[in-house]
């Protein structure tokens, strides 16, 4: 009696895939997504820093207009301390557990005589924006003023 053996054609081999195929393909996939969540990490970290950024120096560029509106006779000399929250709301003189942001506003005169700041002074104000979370310095800026009346 004889056997008879059928031959597979390479065609009919190949028709599936294997496992080896398998797990190659799916490390690729993974690779590629790990990069994918990689990105968006960063972009959300990039985003929520321009974010800080951003209201820090609105809370600096209003703490400079306070000073002006204040005028260059009732600006206090020395530096005031304010808090404000996420979204640069506050100004309160102590801390909250929702503040963000410390802002130190320093004004120093040239020329002071008796306790008061001569009308020749130079005044020097300089705001400081800084982060509650990390103690780090997020904005400075600074004005002058000079006496403008008569």
């Amino acid at each position: 009696m004889m056997v008879r053996t059928r031959r597979i054609s390479r065609s009919q081999r190949s028709r599936g895939i294997t496992m080896i195929e398998t797990l190659i393909a799916t490390v690729i996939v993974t690779v590629a997504m790990l990069g994918a969540v990689g990105i968006f990490m960063s972009v959300a970290t990039l985003s929520a820093n321009t974010a800080q950024a951003s209201t820090a120096e609105t809370i600096a560029r209003r703490a400079i207009e306070e000073a002006k509106n204040l005028g260059f006779a009732n600006l206090p000399e020395g530096s005031t301390t304010r808090y404000f929250d996420i979204n640069g709301a506050g100004g309160a003189t102590s801390t909250s557990p929702t503040d963000r942001f410390k802002v130190v506003t320093t004004v120093s005169s040239d020329v002071i005589s008796g306790g008061v700041v001569d009308k020749t002074a130079l005044r020097t104000v300089i705001v400081t924006v800084i982060s509650t979370t990390d103690n780090k310095t997020l904005e400075t800026t600074g004005t002058y003023f000079a006496w403008g009346g008569p």
